[in-house]
């Protein structure tokens, strides 16, 4: 069984599972993403309003006191709260216990996959450059043929006459202009 075969069977297996737990997996990935958003968010805010006086101690709590009443540390707060609360549910358990192995088992696959078409591409990449030395071999050797020599002095025979300059009644050209 080829990797691209495996990988299409793990995904297989991965759509049998049920709705309940797959959908309980993804709303806790959801709020996943969603807490790091709000934490770079927070982090923004802190990086952008830093401690105005840093050996100042009036300065050491009431500057920890007015991050915690910015907006984005409460939705942050509130975001992971509900993760921890979603995580600790059997349910939270059951399908993370079902689906993150399968999981791994397509991460796996696709590195693979990735690998042999990684291998695949540099082999791809040489055959391509032989292909082209080869191709050059030939036509320096196509050019030292006997015949392509002799069609080439016929075709410079035939060239020479009509590069050269014709005289008229009147002279050359050059002598004209």
């Amino acid at each position: 069984m080829t990797t691209i075969e495996k990988l299409a069977a793990a995904q297989e297996l991965l759509a049998d599972v049920p709705h309940p737990q797959l959908s309980v997996y993804c709303n806790v990935q959801a709020i996943r993403n969603l807490l790091k958003e709000k934490q770079d968010a927070l982090m923004g805010e802190i990086i952008q309003h830093p401690r105005p006086n840093v050996l100042n101690v009036a300065d050491s709590t009431s500057y920890p006191n007015s991050l915690l009443t910015l907006g984005v540390t409460e939705a942050f707060v509130r975001t992971r709260i509900a993760l921890d609360l979603f995580e600790s549910t059997a349910e939270w358990l059951e399908a993370e216990a079902i689906i993150q192995p399968q999981l791994d088992s397509i991460a796996e696959l696709e590195a693979e996959l990735a690998a042999e078409n990684e291998v695949r591409a540099g082999k791809q990449a040489a055959l391509n450059l032989a292909k082209e030395q080869a191709l050059a071999k030939a036509q320096a050797a196509a050019l030292e043929d006997p015949a392509v020599r002799a069609a080439q002095a016929a075709l410079e025979a035939l060239e020479a006459p009509a590069t050269a300059p014709r005289k008229g009644k009147l002279g050359t050209v050059a002598e004209v202009s």
